[in-house]
């Protein structure tokens, strides 16, 4: 058994795939991985250059689909993995050559891994984005009280096991925030999480990517999220940190989403209100006790609640276009 499957999504990526593959090449103790891509109908050279290195690299293997989305190409890898544990690269990031001593110095015996990205932005210096939560290991419950909110640009190393006895997927019909729900569904099952603030993850930001960009029809499907914690029974979803981080995954998706985009059309507002209107997300932004927050999101919590939604939408949309100026 690998001590490492990881799975790797791929969707016309040939302009940085080429990065991607260079980084799996160059992995220290290589032979303790395999290497599962999922060409989800590419159109242009990508699929051509994941077979070239399959050649070389007898550990890896390529599932040739049609396009279906990054959930189902990544459900599709989880089908073949047989490594002791999972990690999920996308096509356009890349991995440190040291990536397999990081997580084996960090996760000791725990079902999970959590460690920062380094964030990869044209014409800027790589940054390494912090957890703010001390390294160790903890249980779910003692993770989210800890955090002020569940780490937003984690890397995430998950048991294997624990995914295939519990069929465990990713969600097809969510088209952002995907992972967290997933990450969740894992809970319900994990007994411990190990936290390192030792970066390893390569996150390449583009402005042209689905996470910066509207796509109003897939930006609605993060109301399935909430659909999905509503399920959850576990005590650790009281916490205020997890309630405040599905408001956080909701909102991050398409107002706060919008608002950096500085959108002002129809479609987007319409987006809004039906956010604002949607039962489990009114009944979250209610319930969640103030009194437990920082200045900082209080007031954010509050504005939500109290302005009406148009108006408290433009005055954000003015608020940021001032401060860019």
């Amino acid at each position: 058994m690998p001590f490492l499957s990881i799975i790797i999504p791929c969707y016309n990526v040939e302009g940085y795939l080429p990065c991607t593959l260079d980084s799996l090449s160059q992995l220290n103790c290589d032979e303790e991985c395999e290497y599962i891509f999922v060409n989800d109908g590419s159109t242009d050279s990508t699929l051509s250059m994941i077979k070239t290195f399959v050649q070389h690299h007898p550990q890896a293997i390529v599932i040739d689909q049609s396009n279906q989305g990054v959930s189902a190409a990544r459900n599709a890898a989880l089908e073949q993995a047989t490594g002791e544990y999972i990690l999920c690269l996308d096509g356009d990031d890349f991995l440190h050559p040291n990536t397999i001593s990081i997580i084996k110095k960090h996760i000791k015996s725990a079902d999970m891994l959590i460690a920062p990205c380094i964030i990869i932005q044209e014409g800027k210096p790589s940054t390494l984005q912090p957890i703010q939560v001390a390294e160790g290991v903890y249980t779910i419950e003692q993770l989210y009280k800890t955090c002020n909110v569940f780490p937003t640009a984690p890397q995430i190393i998950y048991r294997n096991s624990i995914i295939q006895n519990h069929q465990i997927y990713f969600d097809p019909a969510i088209k952002s925030g995907e992972v967290y729900t997933f990450t969740v569904d894992f809970f319900n099952h994990a007994n411990s999480i190990a936290v390192c603030h030792e970066g390893f993850y390569n996150y390449v930001m583009r402005s042209s990517s689905a996470t910066h960009q509207p796509n109003y029809m897939a930006d609605l499907t993060v109301l399935k999220i909430l659909e999905h914690f509503v399920r959850v029974q576990h005590p650790w979803k009281e916490n205020i940190s997890f309630q405040l981080t599905a408001l956080k995954m909701v909102l991050s998706f398409t107002y706060n989403k919008y608002i950096r985009n500085g959108l002002l059309e129809d479609k987007a507002i319409e987006v809004i209100e039906n956010i604002f209107q949607d039962e489990n997300f009114t009944n979250l932004l209610t319930s969640i006790s103030t009194r437990q927050l920082d200045f900082k999101h209080r007031l954010y919590i509050n504005f939500l609640r109290t302005m009406p939604v148009r108006l408290g939408y433009k005055i954000s949309l003015r608020a940021v276009a001032f401060i860019k100026k």
